[in-house]
């Protein structure tokens, strides 16, 4: 029984595969490609733009349709305004990528964010305090170009590090 199972999961799988009219066996190298590229992609955006700080790089980058789960607006004005907050907070701040991981059009990022706390932040004034905090980061990326992006960073251990209450 087990036997016959088997056989109709990999007679479905490459019929379905035919229809794609694709050798089955390319499929994984295609999909191990196509990864490979939207990590690049996610890699270079976080050092040109992040790191770089060079905004008038985010056509590059960005689809015209892209969507920002974290930010308001939830769109690429959203993205601006906090890469112009962290440029003001943390002049010369570095996001280094610990972890990615892509999967399809997903790509997960795990990363740290180190700097200098030299300008306002949520109401708290420059501290000079050095701050190092985890985070991490969901992008989708679609030919090429970022169409959506959700993140998280450890905003409590952030301001913690900041306040000027020792």
């Amino acid at each position: 029984m087990l036997y016959t199972a088997c056989i109709v999961r990999l007679f479905d799988y490459y019929t379905a595969v035919s229809l794609r009219r694709e050798p089955f066996y390319l499929l994984p190298q295609e999909a191990m490609m196509s990864s490979s590229a939207n990590k690049d992609v996610i890699t270079r955006f976080i050092t040109e733009i992040w790191n770089g700080n060079n905004l008038k790089a985010l056509d590059t980058f960005l689809d015209p349709a892209y969507y920002d789960y974290t930010y308001e607006p939830r769109n690429r004005e959203g993205l601006e305004r906090a890469l112009l907050l962290m440029q003001t907070a943390f002049p010369g701040h570095e996001t280094i990528i610990e972890e990615i991981v892509s999967e399809g059009d997903t790509v997960a990022v795990c990363l740290t964010l180190r700097g200098t706390h030299a300008g306002p932040f949520r109401g708290l004034p420059a501290s000079g305090k050095p701050i190092e905090i985890g985070g991490y980061r969901f992008y989708k990326v679609s030919d090429g170009k970022i169409t959506s992006h959700r993140g998280l960073i450890d905003l409590p251990s952030l301001l913690q590090q900041i306040s000027t209450n020792d």
